[in-house]
């Protein structure tokens, strides 16, 4: 990645002035700062692993001090608090490039716009949803009643090893965050639940059956993803791209599309969603999200009716880049019309080649990373880039807003399935703590602990989601709004082909799977397939670093709890047994 970062600067510095100052300035700044951000994040991951150890150390030996108000274990639920707070920014800046990332690599929304509507609908699905899945935290992994067998000291067991599974959880998962790496935080968990049985039960009282859907989801997971992701990606190519007008096959298409994308959105609310919203049997959801689709078609061809569309309307297609890399108008708009009216212009090869894979998108109207496939059509909108290939606005545009709607309908699942994974553990922390508590049954969850989950969540996002963003937008492969559709749609159809199957997939898995099933695609048709490798190889070894990582982590912090509480007076006055 350094090598065809340094190839990149090297050719761009020596491209004309004018194409220098505007439209490659942005993907320069982008690649400069690739190449000083791992420094930065090492050191950031120190103080964080620093300050990690430090804090809890220092409530544990000023536990004495704390208000007896907060419990009969108040350092407990300080803790639990501070866990479950780690927990929460960290899976919410990781998982929200699974809904908005590749809008924004596409251009579909910039990384603000991104980031904010990210995280107001991952805020709504918490807080609307979330308590109806964060009750049981145990996932079948471990059983309360083997903890709760042996009285009080086993209920504080209990709650010594959730609070070590939000240190696992929160460790990992943040870690991975801070590289710009997606990782399943759920996995995170089930690690740490695993190290936690067998550590103080041993391996006889694990479940099977959720370790090895954990196992087949690890390996299914991008497999599934690539393949659909792929398949969807052909067809629109054949059915838009590789067509005499992209542009007409594109709006003829759009209300198939429409269809199909809000069939899809409404079934993983009603089929894959929180079991609240889930519909049985499994045919009448599948119905009603058809009927769903249906409607919404229906909704696009009467609006076309009232108001028929502009073949030369001008473009909506947005601008993304970060703030700081925006350029002044009047700076890129003559080195674009030049390009426009010179269209062999090229850079070199090893620009095109190496560089493109990790930019984004840098016209005020499309993306300099798109790869459309033919000539421009009568009356089509386009825009000659450096390197000679011509960018069909008009027929990207119509998958813009269907982007949109995906990333919103993934973000408020997301928000309402993944809440359990913080606040799950400090109910049961909650449970312990108070005096009659029984760790068998499902924690009930106060309203200011789902606001502590769901506010985690959108803090998470805004201070640190934009790193895995950029990595699933721009990093991995080129993406346009058509390509990130199949990606989108590829991911939400393997999560529920696998729900219907019973099997327990990965979100992000299938993610990055369909991101590179598309790069395969194009490679295998003798196209521009572009795959970054070293991300590719990074984000695999992230994923098999999760569950031992964790279960790792959580065996220590439970190791270094334990010995605090061998003469706890809260079960000695309980009269609780050994």
């Amino acid at each position: 990645m350094l090598i065809s970062a340094c190839r990149f600067v090297f050719n761009d510095f020596r491209a004309a002035p004018a194409v220098r100052a505007s439209a490659f300035q942005p993907r320069t700044r982008i690649l400069l700062r690739t190449m000083e951000e791992p420094k930065k994040t090492h050191h950031t991951a120190g103080a964080l692993l620093l300050g990690g150890t430090l804090v809890p150390m220092m409530v544990m030996l000023e536990r004495h001090r704390l208000p007896e108000q907060l419990g009969r274990r108040p350092e407990l639920l300080v803790l639990g608090i501070l866990g479950c707070s780690v927990v929460a920014m960290a899976n919410g800046a990781n998982d929200i490039a699974n809904s908005v990332g590749t809008s924004f690599g596409a251009g579909a929304l910039t990384l603000r716009q991104a980031i904010g509507l990210g995280a107001a609908a991952e805020f709504s699905g918490a807080m609307a949803l979330g308590s109806f899945v964060a009750k049981t935290i145990s996932k079948g992994v471990i059983e309360p009643a083997s903890f709760a067998a042996d009285g009080c000291h086993g209920d504080l067991d209990w709650g010594l090893g959730m609070l070590s599974v939000l240190a696992g959880t929160g460790s990992t998962t943040l870690l991975a965050t801070l590289y710009g790496l997606p990782i399943s935080a759920t996995h995170g968990v089930v690690g740490g639940l695993v190290a936690l049985g067998t550590y103080t039960h041993g391996v006889a009282s694990l479940g099977r059956a959720p370790l090895y859907a954990t196992v087949v989801a690890w390996v299914a997971s991008p497999l599934v993803g690539a393949v659909v992701g792929a398949f969807l990606h052909l067809l629109v190519r054949v059915a838009v791209h590789e067509t005499s007008d992209p542009a007409a096959a594109a709006h003829k298409l759009q209300p198939l599309l429409v269809a199909l994308t809000t069939a899809v959105a409404a079934a993983v609310l009603i089929v894959a969603g929180p079991a609240v919203l889930r519909l049985e049997p499994m045919p009448l959801a599948l119905a009603a999200s058809g009927g769903v689709g249906v409607l919404a078609a229906l909704g696009v061809l009467v609006m076309r009716r009232l108001r028929p569309p502009s073949r030369t309307s001008p473009s909506t297609f947005p601008h993304v880049r970060h703030e700081d890399e925006r350029v002044e108008d009047e700076a890129e708009k003559a080195p674009l019309e030049a390009a426009a009216r010179a269209p062999q212009a090229s850079l070199s090869t090893a620009d095109g080649e190496e560089g493109a894979s990790l930019c984004c998108p840098t016209s005020s109207k499309l993306s300099t990373t798109s790869m459309p496939i033919g000539a421009p059509a009568p009356g089509s909108e386009a825009v000659a880039v450096a390197d000679g290939r011509v960018i069909h606005t008009s027929e990207e545009r119509p998958f813009v807003p269907l982007l949109v709607l995906s990333a919103l309908t993934v973000s408020f699942a997301h928000g309402a399935n993944d809440l359990g994974n913080s606040i799950g553990p400090l109910a049961a922390i909650l449970v312990v703590e108070r005096a009659g508590g029984d760790i068998t049954q499902p924690a009930s969850i106060p309203l200011w602990l789902l606001a502590l989950g769901s506010c985690g969540f959108v803090v998470g996002i805004v201070l640190l989601g934009a790193r895995t963003i950029v990595t699933v937008g721009g990093k991995i492969t080129k993406l346009t709004p058509s390509r990130s559709f199949a990606v989108q749609l590829g991911t939400a159809v393997a999560v529920l082909s696998s729900t219907v199957l019973g099997l327990a997939v990965s979100t992000s898995h299938c993610l990055v799977g369909a991101i590179v099933g598309i790069g395969l695609c194009d490679r295998l048709r003798g196209g521009d397939g572009e795959l970054n490798g070293s991300i590719i190889l990074k984000i695999v070894l992230g994923w098999a670093a999760t569950i031992p990582l964790a279960m790792i982590i959580t065996v220590l912090a439970y190791m270094a709890l334990l010995p605090s509480y061998a003469h706890d007076p809260v079960c000695a006055a309980d009269g609780g047994n050994m």
